[in-house]
Parts: C-alpha cells; structure tokens; sequence
C-alpha cells in the first residue's frame, strides 16, 4: 500500500515538473517562481506577427513583432507600465523592458500627418530612387516623421548636375544640393524637389566648375591642350572677376570626382570627350573672435592654441588680414593651417615650434617669408601653394620644362614603359629624345623618353622628389650629374625648422621657377629636409611681382617638337672660336663631392632600385681644350684624374642594384661642338653624343637580361 502511494505521489510530482516545464519554455528551464507571461493583443491599425502570448523570467525584456497599417505610428500602450522601444518603421519591434508582472498589453496608434511633397524628375535625362525609413513608398504621399533617401542616377550621354527645389535650375529654381545621393526630413520648407541632369554630349576639352549656389561655369581649354599636355585651372583671381565669394570662406582648390586634390591655378588632366568636372574646396573661417588684429597684423588668442585645424580668417571685423605677426601662432597644436590670399607676409617664428604641423595652405602672393618663419616646425611636410595670379615667367624656358613633368604625370596610368633623363643644362642641351626613342626602337622596344634636364646648381633631390611618384618597376631612370654640388643631390645646412641638418636649395629659386606652372609639384617636396626654400620662394616672387600676368596659352608651345625640353641652340660650324674659349666650363672634379654621391645613393637610387626601377648614372660632356689647360696641357693626366674620378663614384654606388655606364674620359669632346661658354652641346653634335651613352646603355640592359 505504502509502496502504490509512494508511487502515485512521484508521478503527479513529475507531472507537475513537466507541467511547470510545458509553461516556462519549451528549451529553457524557468524557475517557476520567477515565470511571468506577457500578451500583446491585437488591436486598430496593426497585427503581432507570430506569437501573441511570451513567458520569460522576471526583470527579462520581451521583444514582438507588429505590422503597422501604413500611415500610423505607435505612441504608446494601453496595460501595466512597460518601456517601449520602437523603431520609425511601418515593419517594427517593440519591446518591453525589464518585465516584472504578468501583463496583458494593446498598443495605441494614432494617424501620421501627411505633407505635401514631391521629386521632379526628366525621365529622359535620369531616374530617381526614393527609399523610406518607414518601408514603404506611395506616389506623393509623405508623412512629417519619415525620413527619405533619394538617389539620381544620369542616363547615358547625361550626368547630374544637382538638386534644386521649388523648380528645375534653368527654370529659375534654387539650388539645394550636390550629391547624388541626400537624406530628407524636413518636409515642410520644400514642397518639391528637382533632379537636375546635363548633357554631356560635345563637351570635350570642358572643364566645368561646380559651386555651392547650383550655377556652373564652363571653361574651353581646348587652345591650352594644343601646347600643354594638360589645362590649368582657374586661380583665386579668375574666380574673384567672375563675381564667386572667395572672401567669406577660404577657396582651398578643387577635387575631381574621382577624388584627386588639384590646387588652384594647378594643372588636371581633361578628357577630349566628356567634360571635367571639378568641384572647389571651400573651408569655413575659423572664428574671428579667436584672433587679434592690429595694423593688419594677426596673431591669435589663447583659446586656439587646441585646434587641430585653423582658416586663418581673411577679415577681422573690417580689417583685412595681411601680416602674420612674429609668434602669432607659436606653439599652436594644429596639423593644418591654411593662410588667406590677402597675407603678404608672414614674419619670421609666426609659427614657431608649431610641433604638431605637417599641412599648410597659402598663395602663391606671399612677398616676404622665410624658413625662420616656421622654426621648430620639425614635422612641417607638406607645402599646398595654390596660385593667386597667373604666372609672370621671367623667361619662357620654365613653361617648356614644367610641360615635361605635367606629360610625365599625365601617363602616370600608361603601361608604356619610360626612360628619365635627369641632370643639369648638359641633359637639356645634350640629349635629343627621338634618337633615344629610335635607338630602343631598333633594339626592340618601344618607350616614352621624358627629358628632365633643367639646371645642374640647384638641389636634384628636388628634382627627384617631384618626379619619383611617377616611377613604377621597370621604367629607366637614367641621371647624368655634373660636377655641381647641387646636380648630384645637395649640399647641407643647419635647417631652422629641425635644427638640424637638411638639403640646402642653391641657384635662387629654380625649383619654383620650374613648378610655377603648377604649383602642385610643391606638395611633392618633404618641406623639412630642405633649407632656404620659403627664402628662395620671397625672392623669386619679389623679382616678379612687377612682371605683366602670362596668358595660359602660346607660351607653352615646345620650340622643336613634342618630345624636346631642350633648344637646338646652333649648327656647330657656325662659331669655330668657341673652341678656344678660355672661361672655364666649371665642371672640374670636385672631390668633395664624394659624401653628395652617398647622398644620392641612399636618397635617390636606392629606394627606385627598391621599386624596380632601373637605374643607371653616367657622366656629362666636357671641352677638350679646357680639361686639358686643368691638368697642365697633358691629355693623358686629364684623363687619368676623371678615370679615377669616375672609378670612386663607381665604387661609391655599388651596394646599390646599379650600373655606371663607362667613365667621365668618354665623353671628352672637341670644344667646337659646344656652344656658349658652357656644356651645351649644339645640333648636330648632341645626336652624336646621344647616341654614345644610349647605345651604351642599351648594350648594358641587355647584358643585365633587362631588354
């Protein structure tokens, strides 16, 4: 008997478990005690989905699906007090927090207020697809709380222009947006809105500037590609006479829609079928009640020293800004500065120990500046000149020069392999490019020869910073210094930005002369490994500042053809007396020069050879009269020097992947073939010496198995 109880007992006590088991979850095992059911009962304008009855434990949060009729939103529930977290959505979970009683809940629903608004949109020239925060989308009818995104997408033969609402732009409507793709939430203060599209059809050779207030304007570069390899852009001033607000904001340049930065004044590749369009950067002032003014003269206040960014303001109150006074800005914590084109001059330390600067803005009007304006600014890289004014070359041998570098960065993408030819006037003078071409031509291979000489005094580092960008594996970088301190790299100075030693920027201004064109070259130099450059830049822009503004156009046309950066000077029978010039061509062998050589080894050659570059170096041409009268009249002692010479810069480079091609003593040469009382080699003798160090390099590649 007490054996059937026992047994009967044990099985309502497991009924019971399962029971409690069935009710709390059906994977979960619930403490009874701690079991609470929850009921979301249908009610007007909306339906649970799934299971309208949850049991969970006490303090746990309970989450339901609802389907919301369109056009109603939820704005509370009817039951026990409960969080309730909702989503702006006709397709939305509502959850009640931290339950603690059983509850029976109905939601309360209450009618969206519509708005009038609509998208215009010439279905000929785009589409427009408008998606919904709250799911779903009916023609013309949009409510207060939503919130719309509207994508436009141009046709073929179109693009977008941008948004403009209350009409289409050329119907007189205002100009609302640039982006193709825009969020909508205020629905009030429009009641429609427009999706402007152009044709692009026979717009070639057009550069079309995209400016916040909707209008575009159109510039035809089509004369200015017949001469240059790519357009320049419009400067400050351009913008100024067409009637475009620079003064209220800072007009920091333009990007492409690809994404790429072009200063202003600066040079961008155009397309000769579609326009170009270039959108400028606008940066707003910083405040103006962050700086003090006196007599023109700005300097900051306390309060800014923790800016990570700073728009030097172009006005304070009714003064314009036009000096950055001495410790204006010392000790500032901004990466970024960027200083309005009314500065003229920025005083030496205005930026003093300003640690933390890498990036600056400025014109290219700036009369007065100096490297001690930026001292202890050691990490201070990158210079972004945009030009104020057109340029106001003092020679037009610049614009020819920059036209080499600008076809060099306009086939930055070309498979075509490319040979560089770097050095001083002896480069620019003694190459000629089509026997270059026509020699590897005949060896097989097809090339695109960039001849970079330009001035052998000034810092080739420099040189080679600009242009190294524009290297990839296999192109050839073949450097022909002469025996300037300057042509192999650079002679040092104390820098007063990092205290300590950096490139010295020898000739004036040179490497300015040579960017003038387009002052993006500039942001390729590392701005703390030189010395004397903002000093070179005062000088160079104080000798042209009374020069007549150049017209962006004839000037660049290349005196003998398209691949030429060099002049044929004169037919070598015409001045026969030049042979028996007694001024010194000033290349003698400067052995001092060797630490330069290592300078150029670790900066230059050794980081292209890492990229796959091949690289060569060789020597320039010199008079035989002249080397000569150097060693005393003996040929066979000049030719002993320069071989040794030519032997330790051998010796020198060789931990770097590189080939020295012959020595100095090859490229001795009769004083006749050269012209003026330097080693500019005339027509038609610079073939000849073309040919000797070309054939000799192509002989040497093909030993290296390279061709």
């Amino acid at each position: 008997m007490k054996r059937r109880i026992f047994v009967i007992v044990s099985a309502v006590i497991l009924l019971l478990c399962c029971a409690l088991l069935a009710a709390c979850s059906d994977d979960v095992i619930l403490n009874a005690d701690k079991c609470i059911s929850v009921t979301l009962i249908n009610g007007e304008h909306y339906s649970v989905v799934g299971e309208n009855k949850r049991t969970v434990e006490r303090g746990e949060k309970v989450v339901f699906k609802v389907t919301l009729e369109r056009g109603y939103k939820i704005i509370g529930a009817y039951g026990d007090d409960c969080d309730i977290s909702d989503d702006t959505s006709f397709e939305q979970t509502v959850t009640f927090a931290s339950v603690l009683y059983k509850a029976t809940v109905r939601l309360e629903t209450e009618e969206m207020s519509s708005v009038p608004f609509a998208i215009e949109n010439n279905k000929q020239q785009g589409e427009v697809l408008v998606s919904s925060v709250l799911g779903q989308i009916e023609d013309g009818v949009y409510y207060a709380e939503d919130i719309l995104t509207a994508t436009a997408t141009p046709k073929e033969n179109y693009r977008f222009v941008c948004w403009s609402e209350n009409n289409y732009l050329n119907d007189g409507g205002e100009f609302f947006d640039y982006s193709e793709t825009i969020q909508l939430n205020d629905f009030e203060s429009i009641n429609t809105l427009y999706a402007n599209y152009k044709s692009i059809v026979d717009t070639g050779n057009t550069i079309i500037y995209c400016l916040l207030d909707g209008r575009e304007i159109e510039q035809d570069v089509t004369q200015l590609l017949a001469h240059h390899a790519r357009a320049n852009t419009y400067t400050a001033v351009d913008f100024r006479l067409l009637d475009v607000d620079c003064d209220s904001r800072y007009l920091a340049g333009y990007m492409t829609e690809s994404g790429e930065y072009i200063g202003l004044g600066s040079r961008v590749a155009v397309s000769d079928q579609t326009a170009t369009l270039l959108t400028p950067v606008w940066k707003n002032y910083t405040d103006a009640s962050l700086f003090e003014i006196n007599q023109g003269k700005i300097s900051m206040k306390d309060s800014i020293h923790d800016l990570d960014e700073i728009v030097i303001p172009q006005k304070i109150g009714e003064n314009t800004v036009e000096v950055i006074s001495e410790n204006a800005f010392a000790g500032c914590a901004a990466s970024t500065i960027y200083i309005p084109d009314s500065v003229t001059t920025v005083e030496n330390n205005a930026f003093k120990n300003c640690e933390n600067l890498t990036d600056l803005y400025m014109s290219d009007n700036v009369l007065a500046i100096s490297d001690k304006s930026f001292s202890g600014c050691k990490n201070f890289t990158t210079l972004h000149l945009n030009a104020f004014m057109k340029p106001r070359y003092s020679t037009e041998e610049p614009s020819v020069a920059t036209n080499v570098y600008d076809r060099l960065a306009y086939h930055i993408d070309s498979d075509q392999q490319k040979l560089i030819l770097l050095g001083g006037s002896s480069v620019k003078y003694g190459y000629c490019c089509y026997v270059v071409e026509d020699l590897f031509d005949q060896a097989g291979r097809k090339i695109d020869v960039y001849n970079l000489g330009y001035n052998a005094t000034y810092s080739s580092y420099a040189q080679y910073q600009v242009l190294s960008e524009y290297l990839k594996a296999d192109d050839i970088f073949l450097h022909a210094p002469e025996q300037f301190l300057g042509a192999w790299h650079g002679p040092s100075e104390l820098s007063p930005l990092t205290n300590d030693y950096a490139v010295q920027l020898q000739s004036a201004y040179y490497i300015w002369r040579l960017c003038e064109g387009n002052w993006d070259f500039i942001s390729s130099l590392t701005v703390n490994e030189y010395c004397n450059l903002f000093d070179k830049f005062a000088q160079f822009n104080a000798d042209r500042k009374d020069l007549a503004e150049r017209d962006y156009s004839g000037y660049f046309k290349q005196v003998v053809g398209p691949h030429e950066s060099g002049l044929r000077i004169t037919n070598e029978a015409a001045y026969p007396e030049w042979n028996k010039s007694e001024m010194n061509n000033r290349i003698w062998l400067n052995f001092g020069l060797y630490d330069l050589v290592e300078k150029a080894r670790d900066k230059m050659y050794a980081p292209l050879v890492e990229r796959g570059v091949n690289v060569y170096v060789t020597f320039p041409p010199i008079k035989y009269d002249e080397i000569i009268n150097e060693f005393g009249g003996s040929i066979d002692k000049a030719i002993e020097e320069v071989t040794y010479f030519s032997n330790q810069v051998k010796q020198i480079l060789s931990p770097v992947d590189l080939t020295v091609l012959r020595t100095q003593s090859d490229y001795i040469y009769d004083g006749i073939h050269f012209v003026e009382h330097d080693m500019h080699l005339g027509d038609p003798f610079r073939n000849t010496h073309t040919e000797n160090v070309i054939s000799t390099l192509i002989q040497t590649m093909k030993s290296e198995g390279k061709l």
